[in-house]
């Protein structure tokens, strides 16, 4: 399983290929939805898997204060596994 940093940094170079990704459709006639989809359900995965291992973090009690963070990023509870995507 790979370490909450790399998880972190991975969401954050998702993030950045996705603003790219948009800033392209808006300055082209270019089809790119197939790529931007992809990216978008990659992006997704990877916020469930930091989430997922922030939450074990605050379970265990070595970093309580994630649980601030978590509360913050999913504040509806959009990544939430039980609910349904």
């Amino acid at each position: 399983m790979a370490s909450v940093k790399d998880v972190l940094l991975k969401t954050l170079e998702l993030s950045l290929e996705l603003k790219r990704l948009y800033n392209l459709i808006l300055q082209s006639s270019a089809n790119l939805a197939p790529q931007l989809s992809a990216l978008h359900r990659e992006f997704q995965q990877t916020m469930r898997m930091f989430l997922t291992a922030c939450a074990k973090l605050v379970s265990a009690g070595t970093h309580p204060h994630l649980e601030d963070l978590l509360v913050r990023l999913d504040f509806n509870s959009f990544y939430d596994d039980a609910k349904p995507a």
